[in-house]
């Protein structure tokens, strides 16, 4: 992702009134080798602010606590059991990580971050969390129709968690179909530890020469990190990347997992226009915030957002020449009947 603007710029500061509890964005450094997270380090402490100011603009009461993630329903003397494995893509590897023991709190959504060389212009990518299940069941054929649909009641609105539903698997088991789904569970987010492109890893001088860490304004040449994380944030709660967004297309501001490119709205902060910090680019010396338009899409996933956005206040499209990003969501597994 990328982006440009020559104003001055400053920290974000939300100027609407924030609701006692919000959607905890979790920034989770436990998959993190790189070390460029420091207890107390400018990038971490941007990195948490972003995540902070994502968390005042998704509504308390959203998300339940997911502590187990095995269901076994009963009818008539059958029993149909789903186990699912949460998975997500590692931030230094990207190989599918399965989530240990999920046991998340009611409205957390934790995201594993890290650095690692990502080549080209690619300043960041931002990924959601899958899931993959395996089926298993048995007992009289009478009652098995029953026990799969009682397994589907048990299941959904757990691992849906009582958001959005981000996909939805449907099949055969047996002769008796099935229909499961799951929501925000996870997600992963990395960032280009090459911004010099010669290859390899740049030291911590390097990165604090090519990247704005802090939350001051970015020099000209620098890309700016609050912008990108916040991009990326926005990619791994669904943005441009689940069924739910999917399914909003064909749609005139959308073009794949963005906006158009040039997509216009007012800040949050101050009621000034602005790009939207889901265009497709930034150019260095540029901060983003979030905008109207930002929330009014994070409401058409499923989101309950605050304040609750009404018109998007777009302005029109305008060119902007940008580097380029990549979102991957993580792929589920292949599911398996025992």
């Amino acid at each position: 992702m990328k982006i440009r603007h020559s104003l001055a710029l400053l920290p974000l500061v939300l100027a609407f009134p924030l609701p006692a509890g919000a959607i905890s964005v979790v920034v989770d450094y436990s998959y993190d080798t790189s070390g460029f997270f420091p207890v107390g380090g400018t990038a971490r402490s941007t990195l948490e602010q972003a995540a902070s100011d994502l968390s005042a603009v998704l509504a308390n009461g959203q998300l339940s606590a997911l502590s187990t993630t095995s269901y076994t329903g009963l009818a008539g003397g059958a029993n149909a059991s789903v186990d699912w494995t949460v998975q997500f893509l590692h931030p230094v590897t990207e190989a599918l990580t399965a989530l240990p023991a999920p046991n998340l709190a009611a409205d957390e959504f934790r995201i594993f971050v890290g650095w690692h060389n990502l080549g080209g212009s690619t300043l960041g990518q931002g990924s959601s969390g899958g899931a993959g299940f395996s089926l298993s069941g048995g007992g009289s054929p009478g009652g098995f129709p029953g026990a799969v649909d009682a397994m589907e009641a048990l299941s959904n609105p757990a691992m849906t968690r009582g958001g959005p539903v981000f996909e939805t698997y449907s099949g055969a088991f047996g002769s008796t179909t099935y229909s499961l789904d799951y929501g925000p569970l996870v997600g992963s987010l990395w960032f280009d530890s090459d911004r010099d492109g010669v290859g390899g890893t740049d030291s911590q001088a390097q990165l604090e020469t090519s990247w704005n860490l802090g939350m001051g304004a970015p020099g000209g040449a620098q890309t700016d990190f609050y912008s990108v994380a916040l991009h990326e944030m926005i990619h791994a709660i669904g943005f441009g990347q689940v069924d739910a967004f999917t399914s909003l297309q064909p749609d005139p501001l959308l073009s794949g997992a963005h906006f158009v490119s040039g997509t216009m709205s007012t800040r949050l902060s101050d009621g000034l226009p602005q790009l939207a910090i889901m265009n497709p680019t930034i150019n260095s010396g540029t901060r983003r915030t979030l905008t109207a338009v930002d929330l009014e899409y994070l409401g058409k996933i499923g989101f309950t957002t605050v304040p609750e956005p009404g018109a998007a206040g777009l302005l029109g499209a305008l060119g902007l020449a940008a580097l380029t990003r990549r979102g991957r969501r993580a792929a589920p597994r292949a599911p398996v009947a025992a």
